[in-house]
């Protein structure tokens, strides 16, 4: 809980930074608007389905996170969230290291044998290269929570959407 105010931090500026990669971002306005207060922060940090990890440079800093957490109660899915990697450390492979960090911990810790993650459709680049490391989309997608408080002041297409993605991880 101490790192909360340093993890809000890292996940507000994830949104709002200037990427020259085209589609990594997206919604160029969500970017410039995003805002998530501290409590946001804290009361999904208190989640006690749900691990979140920091990883931090050798100053001490928080460079990354991810968290992990079986999807909506099942014993054998797993759920990869909130996998942020500060601009600085973007490119060298960290965001890679962190993903992989997440999928063993999920295997081995929590026992499950398929994980779920999602992206923003806008976010075409980053959906490649979630495909990359094995994901596959599901043909589901998540409805953007446009009501949500961080997001009440964004004027968000109706298109954009959470696209859904699965990897197995321990193959039958």
């Amino acid at each position: 809980m101490d790192d909360a105010p340093r993890l809000r931090e890292l996940m507000e500026h994830a949104f709002s930074t200037n990427d020259s990669r085209p589609d990594w971002t997206g919604d160029a306005e969500l970017a410039s608007k995003y805002t998530l207060k501290l409590e946001q922060m804290q009361m999904g940090l208190a989640k006690e389905d749900l691990i979140t990890f920091a990883v931090m440079n050798e100053a001490g800093d928080i460079i990354a996170s991810v968290a992990v957490g079986k999807k909506d109660g099942q014993d054998d899915v797993g759920r990869i969230s909130s996998l942020i990697v500060q601009d600085d450390y973007q490119r060298g492979g960290v965001g890679g290291q962190v993903l992989t960090y997440a999928e063993e911990f999920s295997k081995k810790e929590l026992g499950v044998k398929k994980l779920w993650l999602n992206a923003l459709s806008t976010r075409t680049a980053l959906l490649a290269w979630y495909k990359s490391r094995g994901y596959r989309e599901t043909g589901e997608t998540s409805d953007f929570p446009r009501n949500y408080s961080a997001f009440a002041s964004c004027n968000i297409p109706e298109d954009v959407c959470f696209i859904e993605m699965m990897k197995d991880v321990n193959p039958a």
